[in-house]
């Protein structure tokens, strides 16, 4: 995950944008290690299957871990 954050910001990439399956615990921490936060949802449709996931962002302009 740095190298494609650090990938982002020399592109100059104001912000990064990811979803995440709302019962990942483990992928939410790993997310809020980075500096990611919720930003929104999103309905995710996987066959008959409609998930209200969240969407997480981090801010590059700001400090990270």
């Amino acid at each position: 995950m740095a190298g494609a954050l650090e990938t982002a910001e020399a592109h100059d990439a104001g912000e990064v944008y990811s979803t995440v399956f709302d019962h990942n615990e483990r992928a939410r921490r790993f997310y809020a290690r980075y500096g990611f936060g919720e930003a929104g949802r999103c309905a995710f449709t996987l066959g008959d299957r409609v998930d209200d996931d969240p969407i997480w962002r981090v801010n590059l302009t700001r400090s990270r871990l």
